[in-house]
């Protein structure tokens, strides 16, 4: 588990209610509304957004048993294009991930979820192009939400292709609040030409930094666009 290896204790994927009982119990009245409404919230049965699908289609694949198979179908082959996968799957495709609902993890929790994501990323960037990757990257999307919590990884995931026809498919489902430099094209719903991007990291230090740690990640993570 790389998570583990960086001195990261696996998330905990099991079951939340005795402990989420417990903290309403020490709750105040108002806290204790707004957490059980965040419980009920289900993500994979609310509106789905979509990176591979249409709107109709997207229907078909908003059940968690579809979202999964989808899923593993991916990942089984991605694993036959590269083994760094593997240890990923108890991660994601365990039969507790299968349940999962980030609203109800813990703060330490979803910093393990999300130091696990940073580096499973970089290396699904590499592979985006195949088909069983873009699986994978839809069943992060509706299982884990990684188009609302994760935003700035799954951008990095994808700026190498910012010129291809993945760049605005992946702009239109993600929440772009905190990254306005890119809602120009999914407005347009168009790629980001090179000069536009050379032009934004002269006129933006923090897009630059961003470009340049995108750079550096995938030289040590030795993915090859």
């Amino acid at each position: 588990d790389p998570a583990a290896r960086k001195g990261h204790p696996a998330f905990s994927l099991v079951p939340r209610d005795h402990r989420f009982k417990k903290r309403l119990f020490l709750m105040s009245a108002s806290d204790q509304l707004v957490a059980i409404a965040k419980a009920r919230f289900d993500p994979v049965t609310a509106k789905h957004v979509s990176f591979l699908f249409g709107e109709k289609d997207a229907e078909s694949h908003m059940d968690r048993d579809s979202l999964f198979q989808l899923g593993f179908t991916g990942f089984q082959e991605l694993l036959k294009l590269d083994a760094r996968f593997a240890p990923f799957e108890k991660i994601f495709f365990s039969i507790a991930a299968k349940e999962f609902n980030r609203t109800q993890q813990t703060r330490g929790e979803s910093a393990h979820l999300d130091a696990s994501l940073r580096v499973f990323l970089p290396l699904l960037s590499g592979h985006l192009v195949q088909s069983g990757a873009q699986k994978v990257l839809e069943y992060l999307i509706g299982a884990f939400q990684v188009h609302i919590y994760n935003v700035g990884e799954v951008l990095a995931c994808f700026m190498p292709y910012h010129e291809t026809e993945l760049f605005p498919r992946i702009l239109k489902v993600l929440n772009l609040q905190s990254w306005p430099q890119f809602a120009p094209f999914k407005k347009q719903n168009i790629p980001m030409p090179k000069q536009s991007l050379i032009d934004g990291c002269m006129k933006d230090e923090r897009l630059m930094q961003f470009v340049f740690t995108i750079m550096k990640r995938a030289i040590s993570t030795q993915c090859m666009f």
